[in-house]
């Protein structure tokens, strides 16, 4: 998904760059040909200018947005592994004392430290 959204938004930056420097492009052919619209011409580079700006604005928004959700699932993976080691080690301390209940009951001795029968 990361990948995919990445690829989308890199797309979306160079479409908008293309179809700006085309607009650039095709003002300054009308330009050349009408040279008594420069002003309006200004005006209209100046508003795709801002408009440009906007939409940057937002992608870059997305980009912060998608990052802080990536950095959030991971740490949600992280404290689900955190959850799920200590669910491991109760689980574990549930068997020993389970264990060592039953050796009680069944009155076995288990000597620790002995070494060579010695005891």
């Amino acid at each position: 998904m990361a990948l995919t959204l990445q690829l989308i938004i890199y797309i979306a930056q160079l479409t908008i760059r293309l179809l700006d420097r085309l607009e650039i492009w095709l003002t300054n052919l009308h330009a050349y040909l009408k040279p008594d619209l420069n002003a309006s011409i200004a005006r209209h580079n100046h508003h795709r200018a801002m408009q440009a700006a906007r939409t940057n604005a937002e992608l870059d928004y997305a980009r912060r947005w998608f990052e802080f959700r990536r950095n959030e699932a991971m740490q949600m993976a992280h404290i689900r592994g955190a959850v799920e080691h200590a669910r491991f080690e109760a689980r574990e301390a549930r068997a020993v004392r389970r264990a060592e209940e039953w050796i009680m009951g069944e009155g076995l001795v288990i000597r620790v430290g002995g070494c060579g029968g010695r005891g």
